[in-house]
């Protein structure tokens, strides 16, 4: 799955007849020098599994795939990690981590990098009706990936006299807790090979704010576990922070309840490992590519 070793690897595999090369890909986007690598050893690469339908379109319009060489399989979510807290008690688990008892809670556990899109909650939040803004309180958690977008952000907030409102956390290591101690999670990106942290909030049986990004409407589809808008939208994004605030609290209940039912039906580790054997098995009942691009080997 790591880009070194993945190319390495089939570089290796190459040289031997018989040898079965099964790789990754789980961004939408590579870098520009990346992409050579990926031509040169694609000759050689018996299936690619993809974390998302998304992801596969890349595999087969950007780097030359052909479709029955990819595959998709989904990630898998932690259920024992992010277990079903119920919504009812998330008020009391704020306490401890310092946040505020009352209010509607919003969490984004992401790193801290352009893609993830953090200006639009600030973005957002400017649009917020008085009455409502008073009531919502964003926690952004996470790894500082970029400092110089980091830097930029956070002096933003601090200009915009919404720090109250929009509350940076650190790099924690207590993401469970703080996801079932928040009302929903968000999620804003600009692009994204397949989002963990909606499976996490999901699992923890708590409803989404999502951007449509990568497989999200395809799995809202038939799945009433989100309030959707479109990427980059701020006066969507907005409308939808609003219309969560003023849904009744059975029915963010609800949401969180379906969520966590379909990571259990569709996402479990259980599910990832049994799809991704599937895979395994497929490819070693065929020739291999590797044998097909060095008949004399």
């Amino acid at each position: 799955m790591l880009d070194g070793p993945n190319f390495y690897a089939r570089l290796f595999a190459r040289r031997y007849s018989g040898s079965k090369v099964i790789t990754s890909l789980r961004n939408i986007r590579l870098a520009r020098w990346k992409y050579p690598l990926e031509w040169f050893t694609r000759g050689g690469t018996d299936l690619v599994i993809a974390n998302s339908y998304a992801v596969q379109d890349v595999l087969i319009h950007k780097l030359g795939y052909a479709h029955g060489r990819t595959r998709v399989v989904y990630n898998g979510g932690d259920l024992s990690r992010f277990s079903a807290t119920p919504y009812a008690q998330r008020a009391s688990l704020r306490e401890p981590l310092g946040w505020r008892r009352e209010g509607i809670h919003l969490s984004y556990p992401v790193r801290i990098c352009a893609h993830k899109n953090h200006f639009m909650l600030l973005r957002a939040l400017k649009l917020l009706p008085a009455n409502v803004l008073k009531q919502v309180f964003i926690h952004v958690m996470g790894r500082v990936h970029q400092p110089s977008y980091a830097q930029r952000f956070f002096g933003a907030v601090k200009a915009s006299g919404l720090s109250p409102h929009l509350i940076y956390d650190g790099e924690v290591r207590d993401v469970p807790q703080r996801i079932a101690a928040s009302d929903a999670c968000l999620l804003v990106s600009k692009y994204d090979g397949f989002s963990n942290g909606l499976l996490e909030s999901w699992a923890s049986a708590r409803p989404s704010i999502t951007c449509e990004v990568a497989d999200v409407p395809r799995i809202l589809k038939d799945w009433r576990i989100a309030l959707s808008f479109p990427i980059d939208d701020d006066a969507a994004f907005a409308a939808r922070i609003a219309e969560f605030v003023n849904m009744p609290p059975e029915a963010r209940a609800q949401m969180g309840a379906e969520g966590r039912r379909y990571v259990e039906e569709v996402h479990t580790i259980e599910a990832l490992v049994r799809n991704t054997v599937a895979v395994y098995d497929e490819v070693l009942s065929s020739s291999s590519a590797a044998a097909q691009s060095n008949p004399n080997r």
